[in-house]
């Protein structure tokens, strides 16, 4: 029977299992042609790398790489734990709001951005849209009501006072989300400066040490004794400040005004140094619209590293989770990304995903909507190239239009 009349059959208007359309369809998935490396997988450290023309089933190579983790994490949630945390941007919607940021930061417009995305895009902003991701999807999980996943989210943040400062930081730089949803993780996380416990024991100290001050100058030998040593030290201070004796009051004040003026100048100073640390740091984000530097200065210390995606990493781990795998796909549905339109920003794009410290990382799978040569990629020299042992497998899967995979598996 010839293909179409098959297709018809069906009442299909195109092969599901190589198109994006296998992601929208009720088939079943074990009916999907399934690779020979892809039979029995198990989530692990590799990372793969994809390139093929659009129609040549990486889609649905993609669907059974993403099955295999969800049965992993359902088989994990059985027993008590989350499996992975999943970073999922195969859908275009966040890249494009990513990318659109990017613009408005560079001040681009589409009749430069070809030439521009090229030379401005890195991989510290490839990273900030995996985090921007992960960021809005946490959030969404720490803010759900009536959840028992939140709340246990809410605990253990709070137990732990580098993980909870990490998690408010990471929330400001790269969420989106409403300035609400962002109040509401700010007062669930962040402490007073003293707690009702602590006020508690100061005020009673207080109390208590004003009483036995009372108490000890009511007594006649201790108030002499106060006397007399006060009286001596007066008069040392006034034997070496001549002024203090003719003008208490002058020396008095400008004593006050001295110690008001440093204390002002030594506040200033830790403020401006916090706003200049802020602006510093949300300078280099360029995919996520800022919040105010007032708001991110009052959240900053010294524990945000720019090892962004390894604190990421240990921040899901506290919260439960294994390890974070990132999803990449249908690139060339993104707008900003179109290789008609724009061919050298794809080509950008794929160079940054193929740079040493993106691939170190592991647990990445990306799809590439061309070939390696098409996209001026030289991945074998970036293999050779990587600090971790590695090695390269090559497949091509016969059919009309071939599938160019590279697995990257690192050693660890």
């Amino acid at each position: 029977m010839p293909t179409t009349d098959l297709l018809k059959t069906f009442g299909l208007s195109r092969n599901p299992f190589t198109d994006r359309t296998a992601e929208k369809t009720n088939l079943d998935s074990t009916s999907l042609y399934i690779h020979s490396d892809l039979r029995g997988l198990k989530p692990s450290d590799t990372t793969y790398i994809f390139f093929g023309r659009r129609g040549s089933g990486k889609t649905t190579i993609r669907l059974q790489l993403e099955d295999a983790y969800r049965r992993y994490n359902e088989e994990a949630a059985a027993n008590g734990t989350k499996g992975h945390f999943v970073v999922d941007m195969c859908r275009p919607g966040h890249l494009t709001a990513c990318l659109s940021t990017f613009m408005e930061t560079l001040q681009a417009s589409t009749d430069n951005w070809d030439a521009t995305f090229s030379d401005a895009w890195t991989t510290a902003d490839l990273v900030d849209c995996i985090l921007s991701y992960s960021a809005t999807e946490l959030v969404k999980k720490f803010t759900k009501p009536n959840s028992d996943e939140a709340r246990h989210m809410q605990e253990v943040l709070r137990g732990d006072v580098r993980a909870s400062r990490q998690f408010l930081l990471l929330t400001h730089l790269y969420a989106r989300t409403d300035t609400a949803t962002l109040k509401h993780v700010r007062a669930v996380l962040m402490r007073p400066s003293y707690t009702a416990a602590q006020v508690t024991v100061g005020a009673v100290s207080t109390i208590t040490a004003t009483g036995g001050v009372v108490a000890a100058a009511r007594q006649p030998a201790v108030s002499g004794a106060v006397y007399e040593y006060g009286g001596a030290g007066w008069d040392w201070l006034c034997d070496h400040v001549p002024l203090l004796r003719s003008h208490p009051k002058l020396l008095g004040a400008a004593a006050l005004g001295t110690t008001a003026v440093g204390a002002w100048y030594y506040v200033r100073w830790q403020r401006l140094r916090s706003l200049d640390r802020a602006a510093s740091l949300q300078r280099n984000v360029r995919v996520v619209k800022p919040q105010p530097l007032e708001l991110l200065a009052g959240l900053l210390d010294q524990l945000f590293t720019s090892q962004k995606l390894e604190l990421l990493a240990g921040l899901v781990r506290l919260l439960g989770y294994e390890a974070v795998a990132v999803f990449g796909d249908c690139f060339d549905e993104v707008t900003l990304l179109d290789p008609v339109r724009f061919p050298g920003a794809i080509k950008a794009f794929a160079r940054e995903v193929c740079r040493n410290d993106i691939l170190n990382f592991g647990r990445l799978h990306f799809f590439f909507p061309d070939s390696r040569l098409a996209l001026d990629l030289n991945t074998d020299r970036t293999l050779k190239e990587l600090s971790v042992r590695l090695f390269v497998r090559m497949y091509v899967r016969r059919s009309i239009r071939g599938v160019d995979v590279v697995s990257v598996a690192a050693a660890y």
